[in-house]
């Protein structure tokens, strides 16, 4: 997708969210874990991907796999005592 107009690049912002929501939702029906980041090295991605950064960017990534045998801190948190702001 291009974006040479600031709609054309909000657009493809949007649908990256899109793209990372899906990706969240099926890999939680597929009893996978899933986490969205934008903490990405650009550089390392460009190498790998062989991505031209003039034309191209990486914007967003879900890190997706299984879920570890061990006890992290977020699974001890009794996440229904947490207030939500509206």
């Amino acid at each position: 997708m291009e974006a040479r107009h600031p709609t054309g690049f909000r657009v493809v912002l949007i649908e990256a969210g899109h793209i990372a929501q899906n990706m969240l939702l099926a890999a939680t029906a597929s009893g996978l874990v899933a986490t969205p980041t934008c903490a990405l090295n650009d550089s390392v991605i460009e190498t790998m991907r062989d991505i031209d950064p003039i034309m191209q960017s990486p914007i967003y990534a879900v890190a997706v796999g299984t879920r570890s045998e061990t006890a992290t801190i977020a699974d001890l948190v009794d996440w229904s005592a947490v207030e939500h702001q509206q």
